[in-house]
């Protein structure tokens, strides 16, 4: 008769309710992390790993048997003591999990922490990835040269600082003359701060014009709101330069 009530016993163990260890002096059997507050017995997990015990409804999108890892598109972030989801665009990427800071695993040719868009030379965002424009990448987006950077991004033109347009065609308000040797694509308007508007005059040619100050200011001077500043020649330095305390615009004005 022992040995029956012992077979029972045994039996209704399989699934018995226990309430988790919290704060005990001693690492108890059932340990949730602090996950969970219900575990149960598991006679084949004591067999594979020596620790029958198996935590029930882990919270913070955690799971395992301990409630010890992220569920499967979650992430622990800064150590924090929850999971957070990835956040993985669906399109770009590659699956629903990421790194231990929140990176997703991205399609062919597709960036960002979450694959959200192509890299610089790729476009065409799709479930495929992105596809790479190779050498023809300008002219494949029509991207005007003087204005652009050189790189297409998603079918976009990427324009330098101070062009604008879907071609990189123009430029920003207060910039003008496109210019592709300038880095910026466009010149600040001088207009001595009196206005932001303005354009290239037609029927004119640049000179380029070239100072040493070797022994004064070489006819240069200085305005601001449309008044001269005095111009200072630095006889060390080889320079001239204008000290003015207010923050409003300076300009130089060749000889």
């Amino acid at each position: 008769m022992p040995p029956r009530w012992l077979a029972i016993a045994s039996c209704l163990a399989i699934s018995l309710l226990l309430p988790a260890a919290a704060g005990t002096r001693k690492r108890e059997a059932c340990d949730c992390n602090g996950k969970s507050r219900q575990c149960m017995f598991d006679i084949e997990l004591l067999r594979q790993t020596g620790n029958g015990y198996r935590c029930l409804n882990c919270i913070d999108n955690t799971e395992g048997n301990n409630c010890e890892r992220c569920k499967e598109g979650f992430y622990r972030q800064h150590r924090q003591n929850g999971c957070v989801a990835c956040g993985c665009n669906p399109t770009g990427s590659a699956g629903v999990r990421c790194d231990n800071h929140g990176r997703c695993h991205c399609k062919s040719g597709v960036t960002g922490d979450k694959c959200d868009r192509c890299q610089d030379n790729f476009h065409s965002f799709s479930e495929a990835g992105c596809t790479a424009a190779g050498q023809q990448q300008i002219p494949w987006c029509n991207c005007n040269p003087a204005g652009s950077t050189g790189k297409c991004n998603a079918g976009r033109c990427v324009c330098k600082a101070a062009a604008a347009g879907d071609r990189c065609e123009s430029c920003k308000q207060g910039y003008y003359n496109l210019d592709a040797e300038n880095p910026e694509g466009c010149s600040p308007c001088f207009c001595s701060g009196h206005s932001t508007t303005c354009s290239s005059a037609k029927h004119y040619s640049i000179h380029k014009i070239t100072s040493t100050f070797q022994r004064g200011d070489d006819g240069w001077q200085a305005h601001g709101k449309g008044s001269p500043l005095p111009l200072h020649w630095s006889s060390h330095h080889k320079e001239v330069y204008v000290a003015a305390r207010s923050p409003d615009p300076i300009y130089f004005v060749a000889p």
